[in-house]
């Protein structure tokens, strides 16, 4: 965020002249092809100082970064070879883009437009300061579930300002924000706009902070065998979040209602997900090859390993007809280079077409699904036989 350094700068400066006044006609066309859609119309883009014509729009970024870093005008100004005032109009314009181009979202309130000085001040003050008491965490909790303990909960008078305030402050930035000038960008409103965002920023943070404990016994609720807990926590906070952004003060709901909703749909999504994934992908030797991990690997047994699947693919294999054998350790990547290739280019190979590949590598794998469950079959029988 820019500070009040370029208000200053500006100020001391008296031969800056006007915006309005140092734009000549003429378009950048390299200038406006770099620009969003959005704000191609803008008319501050349409009409480019003449100072700032040699300025490509990385060169403008590269400015502002540095500016950003802490370098001084007068520093820029003589590695750039332009004038101090360029340079403070580099940033300033960027900074205006910048706000333009901020999405604001917030949940409207008809009464917003209607609220005048004196409720302007009520609910931008700090609001009812009497908060539930959080009581004792449980004990041998992790230190980060158990500082979620130490921030009070919220009253219900508590959570409606916090949530009014919020909103408000976004609805007066984006009013703010619409009245953004272009040719006339005023300091004082630009810093006005990034003072609603930083305090709608701070609310919003306070109800989260309120609220993160909810996610615990959900996420406890939801765990399972080979989960890590706090990877569902973390997903039930970013849960917490969206319901903080979307929800309706004005419904006269409690919060947590509508956030435990958000946060139990959202885990029975995922969970759901997950469940598919691990089914489909699980190789059944997970926790074999965690347990190989924690010990000492021998470059010899690898190799062991390694011909021995080798052999025990030949094998398999050894079903197939030619054709669908080179289908095969093409498409799955089994031939010496490791390569898997597309159906198409393998129909180029073996000169057929891309449907008849996929023809053929599904009668292949039919039959190799077949010879494993008359191998597995095979294995059954002789075990009961030993028995």
């Amino acid at each position: 965020m820019i500070v009040s350094m370029i208000s200053a700068a500006v100020v001391e400066d008296s031969s800056l002249p006007l915006l309005s006044s140092a734009v000549e006609e003429g378009e950048s066309a390299n200038f406006l092809a770099s620009l969003p859609a959005q704000v191609e119309s803008v008319a501050l883009w349409e009409k480019t100082p003449t100072e700032m014509r040699g300025l490509s729009p990385r060169v403008q970024d590269e400015i502002c970064r540095q500016f950003h870093a802490g370098e001084k005008v007068c520093v820029l100004a003589a590695r750039f070879g332009r004038s101090s005032s360029t340079i403070r109009r580099v940033v300033m314009l960027t900074r205006l883009l910048q706000l333009r181009q901020l999405p604001i979202e917030w949940i409207d309130h008809p009464e917003f437009p209607k609220w005048g000085e004196a409720e302007h001040a009520e609910f931008l003050g700090s609001g009812p300061a009497a908060t539930v008491c959080s009581g004792e965490s449980p004990r041998n909790l992790p230190a980060y579930l158990a500082c979620l303990y130490d921030v009070p909960l919220l009253t219900p008078q508590r959570e409606v300002h916090l949530f009014r305030k919020m909103n408000y402050l976004l609805f007066l930035a984006r009013q703010l924000q619409l009245s953004l000038n272009p040719e006339h960008p005023r300091i004082r409103t630009m810093d006005q706009l990034e003072r609603y965002l930083a305090e709608a920023a701070v609310v919003r943070n306070e109800i989260i902070a309120a609220n993160l404990r909810l996610v615990l016994p959900i996420a406890k609720r939801y765990m399972r065998p080979g989960w890590n807990f706090f990877e569902l926590v973390s997903e039930g906070n970013m849960s917490l979040i969206r319901a903080v952004e979307k929800f309706d003060f004005a419904r006269g709901y409690k919060f947590s209602t509508y956030a435990v909703w958000t946060i139990v749909k959202n885990f029975t999504r995922s969970i759901t997900y997950e469940n598919r994934y691990h089914g489909r992908f699980c190789t059944g030797f997970d926790e074999h090859l965690n347990t190989l991990a924690e010990e000492p690997i021998d470059p010899e047994e690898i190799e062991q390993v390694v011909l021995r699947s080798d052999d025990l693919i030949r094998k398999i294999l050894g079903h197939l007809d030619p054709r669908e054998y080179e289908v095969i350790i093409h498409r799955f990547g089994l031939s010496p280079d490791r390569e898997c290739l597309t159906l198409k280019q393998i129909g180029q190979r073996i000169g057929v077409s891309k449907e008849r590949v996929r023809q053929i590598e599904s009668r292949a794998l039919g039959k190799l699904r077949a010879e494993a469950l008359t191998a597995r079959r095979h294995h059954m029988e002789i075990a009961c036989t030993i028995d």
